[in-house]
Formats: C-alpha cells, sequence, structure tokens
C-alpha cells in the first residue's frame, strides 16, 4: 500500500488462501518473508518481493486447539504466538492460553508457557518487546500481559485503564522509545455506532494507564486484521 495515497497493488499473481484468521500477520525482515495463519490453521510462507508462496504447513499441537497472534522476533529468528483451547466443551469460559512458539518448517508449535496464562485473548495484535525480550498481548478481561520469551512466564498483568476512551488494542512496541503504542476507541453516541472515535495512544505496561496522545479522534472506525 501507498501510505500517501491510499493505493493498494497486489503483488502476488495468484491468490495463496481463501480466508485468513484476524490479527495473524509477521514479517520475518531477515529473509523477506511475510508469515499469515489461514482458516485452515495453516501457516503460510509468501516471498515479499514476488508475491509467491513459498510454503504451507497445517499446524500441530497435541496440548491446544488453535495458534493465533503470531509475532516474529528479530533477534532469535523466532515465530512467537499463542495457543489456545476450551477446557471444557460444555464451558466456554474455561479456555486455556499458552505462549507458544512455532517451526515455520514443519509447522510443529511447541508451548514455552508451562500452564495457561489466561482463560481467553483479544483478537487484536500482539507486540514484542525487543529489548527486554517481553512477549505482550491483550486477553479477554482486558488486561495487558507481559510474557518472558525465554521462560513463557508472565513477568506482568495489568488492567487497561484509560478515562477518555473505552477500548485499546492493536499494540506496537517501538525500540527507538521503549514505548508501546496502540489504539484506543470508543462510541461517542451509545444511540449511533457510527458516531464511534478513535485516538492514538500508548500504554504504560507496569501501570496499565492509556495516554491518548491523539488530540483530536483520527477516525471514527477501523479494520482489525
Amino acid at each position: 500500500i501507498n501510505t500517501s495515497n491510499g493505493s493498494v497493488t497486489t503483488i502476488s499473481s495468484a491468490s495463496q488462501s481463501s480466508s485468513n484468521v484476524l490479527a495473524n500477520q509477521t514479517i520475518d525482515n531477515r529473509k523477506n518473508h511475510y508469515y499469515f495463519v489461514n482458516g485452515a490453521q495453516q501457516l503460510v510462507k509468501t516471498d515479499l518481493a514476488t508475491g509467491t508462496t513459498i510454503a504451507v504447513v497445517t499446524l500441530s499441537n497435541t496440548a491446544a486447539s488453535y495458534f493465533d497472534l503470531i509475532n516474529y522476533h528479530c533477534a532469535d529468528s523466532t515465530l512467537y504466538g499463542l495457543s489456545r483451547g476450551i477446557a471444557t466443551p460444555t464451558n466456554p469460559q474455561s479456555g486455556n492460553v499458552y505462549f507458544s512458539k512455532v517451526n515455520p518448517v514443519t509447522g510443529s508449535v511447541t508451548n514455552i508457557s508451562t500452564s495457561s496464562i489466561a482463560n481467553s485473548v483479544l483478537m487484536s495484535r500482539t507486540t514484542i518487546d525487543s529489548k527486554n525480550n517481553i512477549f505482550y498481548f491483550i486477553d479477554g478481561a482486558s488486561q495487558l500481559k507481559g510474557i518472558d520469551l525465554a521462560s513463557g512466564t508472565m513477568v506482568s498483568s495489568v488492567t487497561i485503564t484509560n478515562t477518555a476512551a473505552s477500548y485499546f488494542g492493536d499494540i506496537v512496541y517501538n525500540r527507538l522509545d521503549s514505548t508501546i503504542y496502540g489504539i484506543a476507541r470508543g462510541i461517542s453516541t451509545p444511540s449511533n455506532p457510527q458516531s464511534g472515535y478513535l485516538m492514538l495512544a500508548r500504554i504504560n505496561p507496569s501501570t496499565g494507564i492509556v495516554t491518548n496522545i491523539s488530540a483530536a479522534s483520527v477516525g471514527t472506525a477501523y479494520v482489525v486484521g
């Protein structure tokens, strides 16, 4: 996409999949590969320059049903993400979430955390603090959770609070200023869902406090994916 005018140029000469999973894309910036997970729980690897599909492997994890919210870490050339499933089929709230990594050649997913780190996740982008080697995600209870990359241990868990917006998500860590940015959003008029507002914001991972950076709304809605 041309960020100046919004013009989109198709790179692939043919379709790579019939569906994809929300917030499940990342780039290996060492090898210039684009990864995404399709609706069949397959990891698709694409060449950034040509748009050619390099490999498609089925994700497999004996300890979970799904693998989502992938993020490539340049320092160790590893694809991290979250494995999840339902512990009790009759109770959708009894979910298990594990911090995991995937072998992009075989599709084999390995859980790093030894126990569940959440009951559910927000299908919103995850990010990696590349200075401190911490994987951040937002769970279904609107908590920002930090996970140690090596051990899978939870190093922080804070409730997200923002007095000027209702929701916060799509987080991105900026190594230059060691800050986690994201989008704060909400509805101005409850009876009018189109009266939404969006603010560029930052979050303090130690307290969960979100501070809006934008002085005014930068949009009324946005696309997740």
